[in-house]
């Protein structure tokens, strides 16, 4: 029986101080943030879904290549669509009425033996809107477990989200908007758990 990590920490951030800084424990499980040392609960569904599609496209991509080429890459963006605003309602009231209705990516990357790097845009199902997002993260070796994540979305300019219209964006060539500044954009919305660092 694999018991689950006690020490997972989760980072949020409203509008981003210099430095991330963990808060508490967080976990998407059942839908429930559970706190204590003593909890052995398992990944949720939709955790364990989102992993196995990055571990099949992943597959034999050496560390630094691709992923987005693979066959089941769509299955990897549907998962998202779904998995992100389950972690990110749990910490902003902004998404227990919110959701995704799509996933863009620029960059689709494996980082490491298990590691992975996605971002571009998605789009907000209840004003079909796009906002930049970036998410890193690690599975587990032997279970379908996310071990770290760290996920950004959403853009603050001049103290607002920038929401911006689907057709305006696509009409206008937006290719690799976001990659290209992906490092210098204020994110909305910041959430994590787990440590950036493998065990040893």
């Amino acid at each position: 029986m694999h018991h689950r990590r006690s020490d997972l920490q989760r980072a949020s951030i409203e509008r981003p101080p210099p430095r991330l800084h963990a808060i508490r424990s967080f976990r998407v499980q059942s839908f429930e943030v559970d706190t204590s040392p003593e909890s052995t609960t398992f990944a949720h569904p939709l955790e364990e879904q989102l992993v196995r599609a990055i571990r099949n496209v992943c597959g034999n991509v050496p560390v630094g290549g691709g992923i987005s080429q693979a066959d089941d890459f769509r299955t990897v963006a549907s998962a998202l669509e779904f998995y992100l605003p389950a972690v990110l309602r749990k910490v902003h009231a902004f998404w227990k009425h919110e959701s995704l209705d799509g996933v863009f990516h620029e960059i689709a990357t494996k980082t490491a033996l298990r590691q992975i790097e996605i971002a571009g845009l998605c789009i907000f199902i209840s004003d079909q809107t796009l906002a930049p997002f970036h998410i890193q993260l690690r599975f587990a070796s032997d279970v379908d477990e996310i071990e770290w994540l760290d996920c950004r979305l959403g853009e603050i300019r001049d103290d607002v989200m920038v929401r911006v219209p689907y057709n305006v964006y696509f009409n206008h060539g937006g290719n690799r908007a976001i990659a290209e500044r992906l490092y210098s954009i204020e994110w909305r919305f910041h959430v994590g758990f787990g440590n950036a660092s493998v065990d040893t």
